[in-house]
């Protein structure tokens, strides 16, 4: 009799217990898989421990200081599912919904192509606007970027199997071979963001395909966020401004994106790039505190 091999699913969260509830229930319904849920509750303080404990006793959950990050949240759920000897490991969001069969499709192409690293097809939960498609690189628009985000989804739109350059750690399997020549994620160099385009670069460097299995189908399901109220005064403007280049939950955070671009970035690009990256930078301050 052939043993169903265990899945492990790593998922990081942070204050959003009600999203997290509903990603565990999309989790535990997937049928016919041993899956184990791993939660890596990085210094919430909404109850998450607790309320997790009560919904759904047969999770495991990693508590961390509030410290670790997404990189570092994932992590320590991957150190923790590779001692406990599991065979697969399904990176979510707390904010993903796992549609039915969504690992199934996984684990079968998984299995097939050992060689790949295989995510999934994310849409806009109550859309039919895409998510992502996977991760593009294009260093003319300042590198890494979801593919046709918000984009109109409709069946057919893509093949079974798209490549990709990366992906965002959204419903992707990985295995024990993937890690045994990847390693983790550079939790250090890229606490939050470009850990996960790092990560699936050096598999590509290190052999390893990267694709999109496009049966397999996650919804993205963020709460609403309230706009950040705009800043009272010039010193509160400034302070906000210099949080955007130096605090390490920031897309724009200056040491990372330089870490990044340093090393993956064509050098003749570097000055394009840089350009591009600051104006993009500027537009996003603008828009969140205007």
């Amino acid at each position: 009799m052939t043993t169903s091999p265990r899945i492990a699913v790593i998922i990081p969260t942070f204050n959003r217990v009600q999203t997290l509830l509903a990603c565990l229930e999309s989790v535990y319904a997937q049928s016919d898989l041993s899956l184990q849920a791993i939660v890596v509750n990085d210094g919430s303080k909404d109850g998450t421990s607790e309320k997790v404990r009560d919904a759904f006793p047969q999770a495991h959950i990693v508590e961390g200081d509030g410290n670790l990050w997404w990189a570092g949240a994932i992590n320590a759920g991957l150190r923790k599912a590779l001692a406990a000897d599991f065979d697969y490991f399904l990176l979510l969001n707390d904010d993903n919904l796992l549609a039915p069969g969504a690992v199934e499709h996984l684990l079968a192409y998984t299995q097939d192509h050992p060689g790949t690293i295989t995510g999934s097809l994310v849409r806009l939960k109550d859309t039919d606007l895409i998510s992502d498609a996977g991760v593009a690189i294009n260093w003319w628009r300042a590198g890494p970027y979801l593919k046709d985000f918000k984009q109109p989804y409709y069946p057919g739109k893509y093949p079974a199997i798209m490549p990709a350059d990366a992906l965002a750690g959204q419903g992707v399997l990985l295995s024990r071979e993937h890690l045994n020549r990847v390693g983790l994620l550079h939790d250090r160099q890229f606490p939050q963001y470009f850990g996960d385009t790092d990560f699936y670069l050096r598999a590509r460097a290190n052999g390893f395909q990267v694709v999109v299995n496009t049966a397999s189908a996650v919804w993205n399901n963020p709460p609403n966020r309230p706009k950040s109220p705009r800043p009272v005064n010039l010193k509160e403007a400034i302070t906000r401004f210099i949080r955007l280049y130096t605090w390490p939950g920031s897309p724009y955070n200056l040491a990372v994106n330089a870490r990044f671009w340093w090393r993956y970035c064509p050098k003749y690009m570097l000055p394009v790039t840089a350009i591009y990256r600051l104006l993009s930078s500027l537009r996003y301050f603008v828009k969140k505190n205007f």
